[in-house]
């Protein structure tokens, strides 16, 4: 279920009326609608009123989460947690990172299996996680569990790695917030290959936080040695003063498509990484469009 203000989750809980759910993370999307982290916990509790119906039903949270142990406490229901750190009845051990997958271990009271993932990052290791859980509450055995990660696939838009003529991009583009540009970020830095470059659009829905939050993943770029940044949208003069300030002086805003496009054509050399991701509004697959018609004429 999504949302973006106050009341849309315990609605859609009454018109579905769930025996599970998930609170998989509580992060900075929306908070200029929400005002703050605060409010936006609040608004994802409001699953928790519905599930209580039933003391059979099951409450699956994120371990990793600082709200965790307060949205527990809220639960008269069953509650399952799921996470990469300590403590967690359904974690992961012995992660590897292998580019553009991931191994571990599955660690569940039902026993521990090895996983391949298919799909990078860690943060989609917490992903694999919570449907893990879901599936134990479901009685689903581990080696189908582990089948069904083997194989499975990213939507498009969603940290998908693949090449665009001599250069390896990671498409993240469907959408942003400052948590997963910063997960991306990360997983750009792993990525083996020539310079790291970043395109970003804007992150929207922040509000007064905005400026702030722009200028800050410009500067944890400079902490990752990222080589070049090219940014589009009001608040990407933010997002450049941050990396400029950070050390990185190849860092540029543009206020239309064209002009990044034209721009980075000219830049790029071969064996160059990118990383192409904003807010949905951004439309920033088009960016990605533009550069498969110039890099990929045959396709």
């Amino acid at each position: 279920m999504g949302m973006n203000s106050r009341g849309e989750i315990q609605r859609l809980a009454e018109i579905v009326e769930p025996h599970i759910g998930v609170i998989s993370n509580i992060h900075h999307s929306h908070v200029g609608f929400l005002g703050s982290l605060e409010e936006i916990k609040e608004a994802k509790a409001e699953l928790i009123p519905l599930l209580n119906r039933d003391p059979t039903n099951w409450l699956v949270l994120n371990n990793d989460s600082e709200w965790t142990p307060e949205l527990a406490s809220r639960a008269r229901c069953k509650v399952i947690t799921f996470g990469i750190g300590q403590g967690s009845d359904v974690g992961a051990d012995g992660i590897q990172n292998q580019q553009e997958a991931m191994e571990f271990t599955l660690i569940s009271r039902k026993g521990k299996i090895p996983i391949h993932l298919g799909i990078p990052g860690e943060y989609n290791v917490s992903n694999a996680l919570a449907a893990c859980a879901v599936a134990l509450i479901l009685g689903v055995p581990l080696s189908t569990m582990a089948r069904a990660l083997s194989i499975f696939q990213l939507p498009s838009m969603h940290s998908q790695i693949y090449l665009l003529g001599k250069y390896k991009v990671i498409d993240d583009s469907y959408n942003a917030n400052p948590e997963s540009m910063e997960q991306a970020l990360k997983l750009l830095k792993e990525i083996r290959g020539g310079r790291k470059i970043v395109v970003l659009g804007d992150m929207l829905e922040l509000g007064g936080a905005a400026e702030f939050f722009h200028y800050k993943i410009g500067s944890l770029m400079g902490e990752l040695n990222i080589q070049a940044l090219f940014t589009l949208g009001k608040y990407s003069h933010k997002t450049v003063a941050g990396a400029k300030k950070a050390g990185i002086e190849e860092a540029f805003f543009f206020r239309d498509k064209k002009s990044l496009i034209e721009k980075l054509l000219t830049f790029l050399r071969e064996n160059d990484c990118l990383l192409v991701k904003g807010s949905r509004e951004m439309r920033m697959e088009e960016i990605i469009d533009r550069l498969r018609m110039k890099l990929c004429p045959s396709t």
